[in-house]
C-alpha cells in the first residue's frame, strides 16, 4: 500500500499491518492533514463546537475538546476563529442561518389563506422542529439561561429574535379573537418558548416522554397547542 508516496508492505493485512495503519492515520489527524473527502476543518469545528456547547455550555466547553471532535489541530481554531468567543460567535451565526426555520417562519406570516389559530398551531410546529432538526438552540438555551450577559444577548438577539418577530405580531391577534387567552403577548411568547425548548432539551423530560424524536416531536406539538391555545 502506497503512504504519501511510500510503498509499505506490511499493510496489506493482519494485525500488525492495522495498528500501523491506525498509527498514520493517528498521525494524519494530529498534523490537520485531512482526507481529500471530509468536510473542511470550519465546517467540522462549527458541527463540534454545537454539539460541545449545547451540551457542556460555554465554560464547561474545552478547545481541546471541539477540536478532538472535529479531527483537527487545537492551533486551527485561534487561526480561524481567534479563540473560543470567536467559535462560539461563529456557531450562533450558523445556527442563525438555518434556512428550513427561516422559510417556515416566512411562510407563516405571508400565509393570508390560514386562520389566526392555524397559523398559531404551525408556529408550534415550527419551534417544535427546530427544536429537533437544531439541538443547539434549546441546548444553548438551557444552558445559557441561568447566566445572563453577552452570550445570553447574543442567544436572544440572533436565535430567539426572528421567532420574536414573526409570533408577537401573530399572537397580538390570537389575543384580539380569544384564541390565546388575555395575557401580555411578550409573556406568552416567553413561556410558550420556554416550556419547548426546555422539554426537547433536558434529557430526563425527554426519556419521560419518547426516545423516539419523531414521537417525541408530535406529543410536545399536541400537548403545547392544548395548553397555549383555546
Amino acid at each position: 500500500m502506497t503512504v504519501n508516496g511510500e510503498v509499505i508492505g506490511s499493510f496489506a493485512g493482519g494485525a500488525e499491518g492495522k495498528g500501523r495503519m491506525d498509527e498514520v492515520n493517528e498521525t494524519r489527524r494530529r498534523t490537520g492533514r485531512r482526507p481529500k473527502t471530509a468536510e473542511s476543518g470550519r465546517t467540522a469545528l462549527l458541527r463540534a463546537a454545537m454539539n460541545q456547547f449545547s451540551r457542556k455550555g460555554y465554560d464547561g466547553t474545552s478547545l481541546r475538546a471541539v477540536a478532538d471532535e472535529a479531527g483537527v489541530d487545537m492551533a486551527l481554531i485561534n487561526r480561524l476563529f481567534g479563540g473560543k468567543a470567536g467559535l462560539w460567535s461563529a456557531m450562533i451565526d450558523l445556527a442563525a442561518s438555518h434556512e428550513s426555520r427561516n422559510a417556515a417562519l416566512a411562510a407563516i406570516g405571508d400565509d393570508t389563506g390560514m386562520g389566526v389559530r392555524q397559523r398559531l398551531e404551525r408556529f408550534i410546529d415550527v419551534v417544535v422542529d427546530v427544536s429537533i432538526d437544531l439541538p443547539v438552540f434549546p441546548g444553548l438555551l438551557l444552558q445559557e439561561a441561568s447566566t445572563p450577559g453577552e452570550r445570553m444577548d447574543m442567544l436572544l438577539d440572533r436565535l430567539i429574535g426572528p421567532f420574536g418577530r414573526d409570533a408577537l405580531p401573530l399572537i397580538e391577534e390570537g389575543i384580539r379573537r380569544k384564541v390565546i387567552a388575555d395575557v401580555a403577548p411578550n409573556v406568552f411568547f416567553s413561556l410558550l418558548m420556554s416550556s419547548i425548548t426546555l422539554t426537547m432539551a433536558a434529557p430526563h423530560h425527554r426519556r419521560m416522554i419518547s426516545t423516539d424524536p419523531a414521537v417525541l416531536a408530535e406529543v410536545v406539538k399536541a400537548a403545547a397547542k392544548a395548553i397555549f391555545l383555546r
